[in-house]
């Protein structure tokens, strides 16, 4: 999981394997989270790296791209300048994974926040 400081990157792996909200935010430092879940008629271990925000551990974060195979991008719907470190987040995993090719990598991209009021939007 990619993207810029407090975009809410810890609070949607928390709400995916815990379906639990988090209102408080704590900076996160590359946080593994992992859990058993069913897809289609097997079981799975899914393992996801909630990593820290753009500025932070960039080694890390590469190295944490080179192992992973698939990725979510997310950015806050209210912060301009969260979007453009997510797009700087897909060249960065492309580049990483040496590929040019957008269909090739498994990545969604998540405009989260949405419940924020539509006037404190950038």
């Amino acid at each position: 999981v990619l993207g810029a400081t407090k975009v809410g990157k810890t609070c949607l792996c928390q709400q995916f394997l815990q379906e639990k909200f988090v209102t408080d935010h704590k900076e996160t430092v590359d946080e593994m989270y992992s859990a058993e879940i069913a897809l289609a008629d097997r079981h799975i271990i899914l393992e996801i790296l909630d990593t820290a925000g753009i500025d932070e551990f960039p080694v890390m974060r590469r190295l944490a791209i080179a192992r992973g195979d698939a990725f979510l991008i997310v950015y806050a719907v209210n912060d301009a300048y969260s979007f453009d470190i997510a797009q700087k987040m897909r060249q960065l995993v492309l580049e990483v994974k040496n590929d040019l090719t957008p269909n090739s990598i498994p990545m969604v991209i998540v405009g989260n926040k949405c419940d924020v009021d539509i006037n404190l939007r950038e």
